[in-house]
């Protein structure tokens, strides 16, 4: 489990999508908009006037060099600047894979963080600095690569760490170390380090809004063994997962396989039967599992509407969401269609979905 001050959880509005990504090719210098959510996560927005920043892409003159990208403030502050390595493409969100020096800023031109990429993977110094000019702590990361037993991934080591003020709590990789959230508003976790790792109990409080979770992470050299969350009322939620997507007890496969043939279909004007595939399923798990707010994207029938309420209650119990062990109500968004693929002379069949948090 890697550190939540990295993880930070906007849990008001999480959405998760299960559906393949594209990838697009950058051609010429682009800029895009994006927004800067409470858990420190950014996403695309295409109105200028919800977003925090731009991000131009350049593309250089050399067909061997990286490409160059930069974010900036609405107010043209320069706020990151690093290379995207070439030859790897774009998502669709945007982004590419750091490689080399990058470096960070705060809104008023103060260094943010300093750090080299390789292959999209922070490798060796990484400083961070409070909003005031102060040092704040000094990370080192095994660099990211290939070994004759597969990958070798990204390992933190925690080095130094400060207060605001100046002084040290951890040095050399000993000490109490404490974790904030993006803007060093409010302390996101705090707990002890030895020899470079995470150890003991490690305790933090996660707010959005007028919501918060509490919640206590056990380390062992380093490794998560368990953790307790807290819901509102204080009762303890212990787990093992820091997230656990919302489930179906037969699986959605099965389980949508099993809705369609309960599901009585409307009719056109002409008499005939409506497909399933021109209508999408929402429905809201509670955090005792039940489901509410069912209803038919895109019918105005109410016999087919009714028909489908009855199946989505017979058809199998869902379990929503958890995070740090709290369960949390969550909307499930699912079109009534398989999206699948042959393998060999199999068709395989799958089904994409989305989650969205709303509550707990």
């Amino acid at each position: 489990m890697t550190s939540l001050a990295v993880k930070y959880f906007l849990f008001i509005s999480f959405n998760v999508f299960f559906a393949k990504n594209s990838c697009t090719w950058q051609s010429d210098t682009s800029k895009t908009w994006y927004k800067i959510y409470d858990d420190g996560l950014t996403g695309q927005v295409s109105n200028p006037e919800y977003a925090d920043f731009y991000r131009l892409i350049i593309t250089p003159d050399s067909a061997e060099a990286d490409f160059i990208v930069e974010d900036y403030y609405k107010n043209g502050q320069l706020m990151f600047t690093g290379k995207y390595k070439r030859g790897l493409g774009f998502g669709i969100n945007g982004r590419g894979t750091l490689e080399g020096s990058c470096i960070s800023f705060f809104a008023d031109g103060k260094t943010r963080s300093t750090v080299t990429y390789s292959n999209g993977e922070k490798a060796g110094i990484e400083h961070l600095y409070f909003p005031n000019g102060q040092l704040y702590a000094v990370c080192k990361y095994d660099e990211f690569g290939f070994s004759d037993h597969g990958p070798t991934y990204e390992r933190k080591h925690y080095v130094d760490c400060y207060t605001s003020s100046g002084t040290s709590t951890c040095v050399k990789g000993n000490g109490q170390w404490t974790d904030y959230d993006q803007n060093f508003t409010s302390i996101i976790s705090q707990g002890t380090i030895k020899k470079g790792r995470q150890d003991g109990d490690w305790k933090g409080t996660i707010r959005s809004g007028g919501d918060s979770i509490k919640y206590i992470l056990t380390y062992k050299n380093g490794e998560f063994i368990g953790g307790t969350g807290f819901d509102k009322s204080g009762k303890a939620c212990p787990f093992t997962r820091e997230i656990e997507p919302a489930s179906c007890r037969l699986g959605m496969v099965d389980y949508l396989s099993l809705l369609r043939s309960r599901i009585n279909l409307p009719k056109d004007q002409n008499g005939k039967k409506m497909p399933l595939e021109d209508f999408t399923l929402s429905f809201v798990i509670e955090t005792d599992g039940q489901l509410s707010h069912i209803e038919a994207i895109g019918s105005t029938d109410s016999a087919f509407n009714e028909s489908l309420q009855s199946a989505v209650l017979k058809s199998g119990s869902w379990t929503p969401r958890k995070y740090l062990g709290i369960p949390f109500r969550t909307k499930i968004t699912v079109p009534l269609k398989y999206n699948g693929s042959f393998s060999g002379q199999a068709y395989i069949k799958n089904v994409w979905y989305k989650e969205t948090l709303l509550s707990f």
